[in-house]
């Protein structure tokens, strides 16, 4: 319990390094949507003026672009029709082995995303997809309750490792009251009405350290929480809940660029020339009455005078010769600056997909079309796209599996069994989802059903099962039959037929000894 207030004065330190990309996304936050990342997050509750009247938005379309894109990836990355994830076997695994892994595999996929399910991660993931786009650092903390706590780069620093890895995290943030123990209170030298005290009046803050232990014995994340200056609780997890983000990250840089910040020259413009634009049509709307000081008519008769009002003034051919109106008529020369705002308004239109097919509106949309989706997003985000699925998906997955797996809502993967299974993130560029495999799977069995001779070779009850794996229906609990349950009911089958048969040809022979006692008797 000794170095009190080390992480505090660690946070302050490293906090210096983050004023430049907090400026930067307060500019594109500003451009694009204020709310993300508002000005007062960069430069305090009292930034100039003069930053102010800067950053003054005067359009919509970085708003709507970010919205699509947002949309489009949140569709893409996590489609509601089938689980973004999976787990494969290998090409390691017997033959004979294949179908039975496969089984354990899907059943472990069905309970996780079962379980996903129940929380409202992909609600959160939009918000989390649109500060990866406008601020380019977002961090996303999976609690104990399987929901996620969103950190803007304001709340926390982060300090990255040669090969661009964040191995530190400090976070700063107001103490969680119902989550704080008497324990830690007297660590604290805090009582609760202290704590509730202070948290009214924002003075007194949780930090904590979050760093990577590259100890080849240990390789583990350490947690250290500092509350009052005294550490409170200290803790080591090997896969991390705090999952720190980075749009793209340069070398030998801590905070990552943001897909507005590479897109603000477009954005400051687009904006320049708007307010220019609208200044001036301000300006060509707005028509003063001009009267002649030689003329029976004041001002004063203008102004008051009621529509369709009789006054006194000389005219000439049916025209008042001592009033008049100006006007600004400057139309041709907004020409140059209309073109000029149509070509930005072109670039950041097909940049931010604005320009691309429709989506239809649909509860469930094709694999074809989320894979199209995919591709257009690679190439909107410069290449990044499968990059940013695989540092969103994968750390998510990692972590909620393992939280499922120490609250015994899942069984661990038998240690023998790793070797041969794989992760499929379904929803990269070059992968391929459930349904379009289905699809070849059909039309390859169609070919196959025009052959009795293919037919003989195939395996009816891998390729039903195959059927149902990846229409995700779960297969336990009998649904379909084993070979012993259909031996025995087919030879039930055949027992019915064989006691139908033979009653049939009782009825029959009864019926022939009736007729010939009948015709005897006649």
């Amino acid at each position: 319990m000794s170095d009190d207030g080390r992480i505090e004065a660690e946070y302050s330190q490293l906090k210096a390094k983050r004023s430049g990309a907090a400026a930067d996304a307060a500019e594109a936050s500003a451009f694009t949507i204020p709310t993300a990342f508002p000005l007062q997050l960069a430069y305090g509750d009292n930034p100039e003026g003069a930053k102010i009247q800067l950053l003054q938005t005067f359009q919509g379309l970085g708003e709507e672009g970010i919205s699509n894109l947002v949309g489009k990836l949140v569709m893409s990355l996590f489609p509601i029709q089938a689980p973004w994830f999976g787990y494969q076997p290998n090409g390691m695994v017997p033959e004979d082995m294949i179908q039975p892994l496969r089984n354990y595999l899907l059943a472990r996929e069905l309970d996780i995303a079962s379980k996903m399910n129940t929380t409202d991660y992909r609600a959160k993931m939009r918000h989390i997809l649109e500060q990866l786009l406008i601020v380019g650092n977002v961090m996303v903390f999976l609690r104990d309750d399987y929901d996620l706590t969103v950190y803007r780069l304001n709340q926390y620093v982060q300090h990255c490792d040669g090969a661009g890895k964040v191995r530190k995290l400090v976070i700063k943030e107001l103490p969680n009251l119902d989550a704080v123990t008497e324990e830690q209170l007297d660590i604290a030298n805090l009582t609760m009405d202290a704590l509730v005290d202070s948290f009214d009046k924002e003075a007194c803050w949780l930090y904590t350290k979050v760093q990577w232990d590259p100890d080849p014995k240990k390789k583990h994340w350490r947690i250290t929480q500092e509350l009052n200056a005294k550490i409170i609780g200290e803790r080591t997890e090997k896969i991390s809940p705090y999952i720190p983000l980075l749009y793209d990250l340069l070398p030998n840089e801590h905070y990552a660029r943001s897909f507005a910040g590479k897109k603000i020259g477009d954005l400051r413009s687009f904006n320049g020339l708007n307010k220019a634009i609208l200044d001036g049509v301000v300006a060509m709307a707005r028509g003063l009455v001009t009267v002649d000081p030689s003329s029976a008519l004041t001002p004063d008769d203008i102004q008051n005078s009621a529509n369709w009002a009789v006054v006194v003034d000389d005219t000439r051919d049916g025209k008042a010769v001592n009033l008049g109106v100006m006007t600004m008529d400057k139309s041709r020369d907004f020409g140059v600056a209309i073109q000029q705002e149509q070509q930005i308004e072109n670039r950041l239109g097909r940049a931010m997909l604005l320009h691309q097919a429709a989506q239809r509106n649909a509860e469930r949309v094709t694999a074809y079309e989320v894979m199209q989706v995919a591709r257009e997003l690679d190439g909107a985000l410069g290449g990044l796209y499968a990059e940013i699925a695989s540092n969103i998906q994968k750390p998510f997955l990692e972590r909620f599996t393992h939280q499922m797996e120490r609250d015994a809502l899942i069984l661990p993967i038998p240690q023998q069994m790793k070797p041969f299974i794989e992760l499929d993130i379904r929803t990269g560029i070059e992968a391929l989802s459930r349904q379009i495999e289905l699809e070849k799977l059909m039309r390859s069995l169609q070919i196959v059903l025009q052959s009795e001779q293919m037919m003989a070779s195939l395996d009816t009850d891998v390729a039903l099962q195959r059927i149902f794996e990846l229409n995700m229906v779960d297969t336990r609990g009998g649904l379909i039959k084993s070979a012993e349950r259909r031996q025995a009911d087919a030879e039930a089958m055949m027992k019915q037929q064989m006691a139908a048969q033979a009653g049939g040809q009782a009825i029959q022979s009864m019926g022939k000894i009736a007729e010939n006692q009948a015709s005897k008797e006649s």
